[in-house]
């Protein structure tokens, strides 16, 4: 895509989609973080494994307690760093599973072997997220690009499969050198539905990305600079939603969002959103449209008390069932039956095939506006505890090291012309 495309690229109506009602304290999940050791390193990782370390069972029963308190979810993340590398990580699902979460894992997958995979379904994990593209170094896998893994991405999918009863989904980060793969990573993911139940395309982030503000802790600039180490990510600007949605379109003109969460300062903003399409032989019928994910999120807080986070595979193998029972309340289920019938139409065997159900999440991580806001997602399911409170899991280091969350200014000494008079008349007066 040229920059120029750039420029224009189709902005989203977000108030034609549902935004999802996931808020700081009734959420579809939470996000705890086990260890900050890592086994791989990664381009843009927030990060740092040489501090903290492993926590206890007792510090993560404690965080948990916390959650209870604070934050009402179906899901709770196991994260880090890496969580595989924790020595009692299959206690922790244990533990996670029986204070009334689904286990969602997000790993990078160095660590997982079928035997470890096999006690942590035992343990109650619902959910695998592996975290695998070009940003990493690796030692059990080298790619020059996206398309490459995907046969390390197979690997996973296929040993998940053959241990059932969980999801496998992926995260892979996108940037200004990668954002030309993602038609063909949805063009995989779709082909391998039977065991891919979602893929998540993260836009690359990093505080170096905005070389036009300073920032500052307790009123205390802090140099930020020398972390812009990969400029080639970014320029001339961070990626944004709308320029995935644009590539996604590329291969597929239907393709189109239902959900979305919005920023804390930009209310258009599209910081999470969400595809679910419907797919028969590795083929899409169509997606489904607002409608029907207002109707599940709706369904799942009225019978279970809470959001919906990761459905089971056997509900998102069972996707026939979406087109029948939804074809009356969502647009674009209707669109998806009339594909599946005529599809059997053509082939009479189709009646008799698997219909899945898979998401494409696109994510975009903070931004600093243009007056020097940082716009965060707002209602976001990746909020974690420290030291007894909530905080953005992305943000955290921040906490850590200077005990509140950097703010941006604009590199400017003009004041505008109203303070200008303002001080001047005042110094008159005086």
């Amino acid at each position: 895509m040229t920059s120029s495309s750039r420029a224009v690229a189709d902005p989203l109506d977000h108030g034609s989609l549902y935004r999802m009602p996931w808020s700081l304290t009734d959420n579809a999940m939470s996000w705890l973080e086990i260890t900050t050791r890592c086994n791989i390193t990664c381009i843009g990782c927030y990060r740092d494994p040489r501090k903290d370390g492993h926590k206890s069972l007792e510090e993560i029963r404690e965080e948990l307690e916390t959650f209870k308190k604070l934050r009402k979810s179906e899901g709770m993340s196991l994260a880090g760093g890496d969580p595989l590398v924790h020595p009692r990580v299959v206690e922790i699902v244990k533990m996670v599973r029986e204070m009334g979460w689904k286990p969602l894992i997000n790993t990078n997958g160095m660590a997982l072997t079928p035997e470890l995979l096999k006690q942590l379904k035992e343990a109650g994990a619902a959910s695998f997220t592996f975290h695998i593209d070009t940003t990493q170094k690796r030692s059990d896998f080298t790619s020059e690009t996206e398309e490459g893994y995907n046969v390390l991405r197979k690997k996973f999918a296929d040993m998940v499969a053959a241990e059932g009863g969980m999801t496998c989904g992926y995260n892979i980060t996108v940037s200004r050198k990668t954002i030309h793969e993602v038609p063909l990573l949805v063009r995989w993911a779709e082909e391998n539905a039977d065991r891919v139940h979602s893929i998540h395309f993260i836009t690359y982030r990093d505080f170096g990305c905005a070389p036009g503000f300073d920032l500052y802790a307790h009123g205390q600039r802090v140099a930020m600079e020398e972390k812009r180490t990969h400029p080639e990510m970014t320029d001339p600007t961070p990626l944004k939603t709308p320029e995935v949605v644009d590539q996604i379109r590329a291969i597929n003109s239907t393709f189109n969002l239902a959900a979305y969460l919005s920023g804390s300062c930009d209310p258009k903003s599209m910081k999470w959103a969400f595809a679910t399409r419907l797919i028969m032989k590795g083929k899409t019928l169509g997606y489904v449209g607002p409608r029907f994910m207002e109707w599940t999120q709706k369904l799942n807080h009225m019978f279970k008390g809470t959001w919906l986070a990761v459905p089971s595979p056997r509900m998102l193998a069972a996707a026939r069932t979406v087109l029948f029972l939804f074809w009356w309340l969502d647009k674009g289920v209707r669109k998806a039956l009339w594909s599946y019938l005529k599809a059997v139409l053509r082939n009479p065997l189709n009646l008799f095939r698997r219909v899945r159900s898979q998401t494409i999440l696109l994510l975009q991580p903070i931004d600093i506006l243009a007056d020097g806001r940082m716009n965060m997602c707002d209602g976001c399911p990746d909020i974690t505890v420290h030291q007894g409170a909530l905080y953005w899991s992305c943000r955290l280091e921040e906490i850590k090291e200077y005990g509140t969350f950097l703010t941006a200014s604009p590199k400017t000494r003009s004041l505008p012309v109203y303070r200008r008079k303002f001080f001047h008349e005042e110094k008159d007066s005086a």
